[in-house]
């Protein structure tokens, strides 16, 4: 199967293809609205149409503080993600939300999925320095991207 980590091994076809995400918060997540799209739709269509690219399936939400992605949102996610048996998925995940979530987040990395990961992204809201370290250190920097400032 097709790893999004290491795409410079050319074992196959689509190897030396660069890595297109395609994008869409298909749930409501904390304090978010609901989705403008039907997530089954949405991932069979992109299953369908584009299997080599990596998903990136996340949630609508608001900045409210000591806000949390609770376990039926992830639970919910992960139900989607084994109905379509998707290999390649990054769950894109508000960075002030993150510590608070960290023991449902762990939910959607497991080891016998190896290619799930999840793309932690920075809202208008701020984070500490201790956040910022929190992330560095404490995540495994092989299922974790930083799309932080």
């Amino acid at each position: 199967s097709y790893n999004h980590n290491n795409y410079n091994n050319h074992n196959n076809k689509f190897d030396c293809l660069p890595i297109i995400w395609l994008n869409a918060d298909i749930l409501q997540g904390p304090n978010g609205f609901v989705s403008r799209f039907n997530p089954i739709e949405f991932v069979q269509t992109c299953k369908n149409n584009f299997p080599h690219y990596v998903l990136s399936l996340g949630w609508t939400s608001k900045f409210i503080e000591k806000s949390q992605y609770n376990r039926e949102q992830i639970e919910q996610m992960i139900e989607i993600c084994e109905r379509f048996e998707l290999e390649n998925v990054t769950f894109p995940i508000r960075a002030s939300f993150t510590r608070d979530s960290w023991s449902n987040l762990q939910l959607l990395i497991p080891s016998n999925k190896p290619n799930w990961t999840l793309t932690i992204w920075k809202g208008p809201e701020n984070y500490s320095n201790e956040d910022l370290n929190w992330f560095k250190n404490e995540l495994n920097p092989n299922r974790i991207y930083l799309d932080i400032d």
